[in-house]
C-alpha cells in the first residue's frame, strides 16, 4: 500500500506525464515493481497510461470530491454549455479544471480551431502552480501552498514561477482581482486566463479558463468573458443545489 501511495504522490507532484523509468528512479524502486503497481492502479482508474507516460486518473478526483456537494461528472454536465459559449466569445480554447493536491485536472475542454494543434500537446493533468486554472484554485488552498514551502517548484518553461514566496504573492493578487493568469508558464507562447466557480459554501469547486497564443489573446476582453462565465456557472450551481434542498 505504501508503495502505491508513493507512486500516486509522485505523479501528483510532477503535474506532467511520467515515464516508467523516470518514475521508478525518483521513487527508488525497481522498474518491475513500479510497473506491477501501476498496472493495478490503471485497473482501478486511479492512474491513466498515455502516450507520454502515466498521469493521475479521473477516478481519483471523483473519490476526492465524494465528500463535497459536487461530483466531477455533474460539474462537467452543468458547465460544458458555458465552455462552448466562452470558446465562441473569445475564439480561444476553453476548459473546466478542478484541483487535486498540487495538480489541476481538466474535466472538459472545448478547442478553438486556431489553437488546437498547440494546446492539444498538453496533458489532461498539469501542475497547478503554472496554469491559470490551477492558480485560480490554489489561492484558496493555503494548506497545499504551505506544503510546497520546503521544495523549489518545478520549472516547466523559463517563465514558470518556481519560488514559493513569489507564488504566494501572486495568489494574494488573484484573490483580490478574482482572475488568474498564466503567462507562458506551462507552454511557451501560450497564455491562460481563469476564474473560480464557487459552491454553496462560498469556496471554489472548479475554475473555467481560456488559453491561446500570447499575441492573439485580448487580456481585458477575455478576462471579463471568463469572469462572466464563472459567475454564471456559480449561479447555476447554487440554483441547482437550492432546488435539490442541499
Amino acid at each position: 500500500m505504501q508503495k502505491a501511495l508513493d507512486i500516486l504522490d509522485e505523479l501528483a507532484s510532477g503535474g506532467s506525464p511520467s515515464r516508467l523509468s523516470a518514475l521508478a528512479r525518483r521513487i527508488g524502486l525497481p522498474k518491475t515493481t513500479v510497473h506491477r503497481i501501476l498496472h493495478d492502479l490503471v485497473g482501478y482508474r486511479l492512474v491513466i497510461r498515455t502516450d507520454d507516460g502515466y498521469v493521475l486518473g479521473e477516478h481519483l478526483y471523483e473519490l476526492a470530491q465524494c465528500a463535497g456537494a459536487v461530483r466531477p461528472r455533474q460539474l462537467r454536465r452543468l458547465v460544458t454549455p458555458f465552455l462552448l459559449d466562452l470558446c465562441r466569445q473569445t475564439d480561444a480554447t476553453a476548459s473546466l479544471g478542478v484541483l487535486a493536491g498540487r495538480s489541476v485536472w481538466y474535466l472538459d475542454t472545448v478547442y478553438a480551431h486556431r489553437h488546437a494543434d498547440v494546446i492539444r500537446q498538453t496533458s489532461e493533468q498539469a501542475s497547478a502552480h503554472c496554469t491559470s486554472a490551477g492558480k485560480a484554485l490554489l489561492g484558496y488552498r493555503p494548506d497545499i501552498v504551505n506544503a510546497l514551502s520546503s521544495a523549489r517548484l518545478p520549472g516547466i518553461t523559463p517563465a514558470t514561477i518556481t519560488d514559493v514566496n513569489a507564488l504566494r504573492c501572486e495568489l494574494a493578487d488573484i484573490r483580490r482581482r478574482g482572475v488568474a493568469y498564466s503567462r507562458e508558464e506551462y507552454v511557451r507562447g501560450i497564455v491562460g486566463i481563469a476564474a473560480p466557480i464557487y459552491s454553496t459554501d462560498g469556496l471554489p469547486v472548479a475554475a473555467v479558463s481560456v488559453a491561446g497564443r500570447a499575441d492573439e489573446i485580448d487580456q481585458l476582453r477575455d478576462s471579463r468573458a471568463v469572469q462572466r462565465t464563472a459567475q454564471a456557472a456559480t449561479r447555476l450551481l447554487r440554483d441547482r443545489f437550492a432546488a435539490s434542498g442541499r
